[in-house]
């Protein structure tokens, strides 16, 4: 099942996600990913970008950029 059940549910599988779970919702990750890097230009094309996408993931970068973002949007 790729569709989360509840907003819960959906923390849940990013963090597993974001902490190496392997199967079909990281490749459905990846490919959101890598398209988004493609259009930001931050990537000539998917190859690359899920190259990137899954360094970032597989580096701990991803987590510690979502823990930073998470702490900002909490911050007074």
């Amino acid at each position: 099942q790729l569709q989360a059940d509840s907003l819960e549910d959906a923390v849940a599988v990013a963090h597993a996600l974001l902490h190496g779970q392997q199967g079909p919702k990281r490749d459905m990750l990846l490919l959101a990913s890598a398209a988004a890097l493609v259009v930001g230009n931050a990537a000539p094309d998917m190859p690359a970008a899920l190259t990137l996408a899954a360094r970032a993931i597989d580096s701990g970068e991803a987590n510690r950029t979502l823990t930073h973002l998470a702490r900002l949007s909490h911050a007074n």
